[in-house]
């Protein structure tokens, strides 16, 4: 991996048990929120497009209003909305057919 990430806070949409899983993502490091900005470093789940938006045009010098675009995102403080994971029949699907990827 490029190392983008590493040390720096992060959000992906991964389940909680693949992050968990795969030794290059550095899952101590997620921050269970819909966007974190770290430095100039800005990710997002998929539902904060607009959140993501609006973060990167701050990170290139406008001005933008915190709701300047329609938010499906719900209670972004509440971490629970933003940590997904798999039923034990869909983690042991993960574990087989990504085998040779993860950590022990």
């Amino acid at each position: 991996m490029a190392g983008l990430l590493d040390d720096k806070p992060f959000i992906n949409q991964l389940y909680v048990e693949m992050n968990d899983l795969l030794p290059f993502i550095q899952a101590e490091n997620i921050v269970y929120q819909p966007v974190v900005v770290a430095g100039n470093i800005i990710t997002a789940i998929g539902p904060a497009y607009a959140q993501f938006a609006i973060e990167v045009a701050r990170a290139l010098g406008y001005e933008c209003p915190d709701q300047a675009y329609t938010s499906v995102i719900e209670d972004p403080n509440d971490e629970s909305l933003y940590e997904f994971h798999l039923d034990q029949e869909d983690l042991a699907e993960f574990k087989r057919v990504f085998s040779k990827f993860l950590q022990d």
